[in-house]
C-alpha cells in the first residue's frame, strides 16, 4: 500500500485532518509512519520520522522518532508540514534532517 499526503500547517494551528493522519498511523503501524518537521523547545527546527503511539491529551501524542530511535512526546503546536509516508521506506535509524 503507498501512501502519501501532506498537510502543510502553521505552529499552533494543528487542525482535524492532521490529527486524522497522526490517528490513521497510530491505526495502522506496519503500513505508515509520519514525517513532521518538528520545532523543540529551544526553537532548533527538524524533519522527523515518528510512529505515533498514543494521544497523551489533547496537545500531544507519544511516538517511536525513528531518528533517535526511542519513545519520544511530541507537542501538537510544534508540529508542521505534517505527512503520512509508506512505513517500508524507512528503517531505523533515520537521519535527522534540517527543513
Amino acid at each position: 500500500m503507498t501512501t502519501s499526503a501532506t498537510i502543510t500547517t502553521a505552529s499552533n494551528d494543528m487542525g482535524a485532518k492532521e490529527r486524522r493522519m497522526i490517528k490513521r498511523a497510530m491505526d495502522s503501524p506496519e503500513s505508515c509512519v509520519l514525517v513532521i518537521d518538528y520545532r523543540d523547545r529551544s526553537e532548533t527546527r527538524t524533519r522527523r520520522v515518528v510512529s505515533p503511539i498514543r494521544f497523551t491529551g489533547n496537545d500531544s501524542f507519544l511516538g517511536l522518532c525513528l531518528c533517535r530511535e526511542e519513545p519520544r512526546r511530541f507537542d501538537l503546536d510544534r508540529c508542521s508540514n505534517v505527512r503520512l509516508a509508506p512505513a517500508h521506506e524507512y528503517s531505523m535509524p533515520v537521519p535527522i534532517e534540517t527543513p
